[in-house]
């Protein structure tokens, strides 16, 4: 019986290896991001409780009700909205993986992939750009950080609008490499036919 290694299996077939270390990045970035979702939901529910030992000094119940219920519904919204941008960036990931294959068949082929292969890489780019800065708004926290009693309000409306700005601009990056990603397949349907 002869050992054969498992990195000497890997590297002969580059295809599979390249797919399965893709596969085990995306596995190990799942549960990075799950570990921190974990960690902001705890922060969330710290944050709740001095909340609601605020709400508590309230003279107006029907004011604290509100303000609570806004408190946690600003938090849905932003983690809603993070899963589904969320879903978009990696099924842009996906597509530009096949595209990727696709070129490398092409390239095999004896065509001419230099174009796309930038392509290709200016969308991974901001995709990548896009992740990051969704990942970094899974950890913003917006529940209400109210002042006083008669300032809940304001403090509701300026919670509100962070959060929409916030969420726009997150949109924004999503919609660059969803454009980044429409240019890589226009660009390889015109050079490789």
């Amino acid at each position: 019986a002869t050992f054969v290694s498992s990195s000497y299996a890997r590297s002969a077939t580059p295809s599979t290896s390249k797919k399965d270390s893709a596969q085990e990045r995306a596995t190990e970035k799942r549960t990075q991001i799950m570990e921190k979702i974990e960690m902001k939901q705890e922060k969330i529910a710290s944050k709740s409780a001095i909340l609601q030992e605020k709400l508590k000094t309230f003279k107006d119940r029907r004011k604290a009700t509100a303000a609570a219920r806004v408190s946690d519904r600003l938090n849905q919204i932003n983690s809603r909205k993070n899963q589904q941008l969320s879903r978009h960036l990696t099924k842009l990931s996906e597509i530009l993986g096949r595209l990727d294959r696709r070129v490398d068949q092409a390239g095999q082929a004896g065509k001419e992939t230099a174009s796309v292969k930038t392509a290709i890489a200016a969308a991974e780019v901001k995709i990548t750009s896009a992740s990051a800065a969704l990942q970094n708004q899974t950890q913003l926290d917006y529940t209400l950080n109210i002042s006083s009693e008669g300032g809940v309000r304001a403090d509701t409306k300026a919670s509100r609008d962070k959060l929409h700005t916030d969420l726009k601009e997150i949109r924004r990056l999503v919609i660059d490499a969803k454009q980044a990603v429409a240019n890589a397949i226009r660009v390889a349907a015109t050079t490789l036919g």
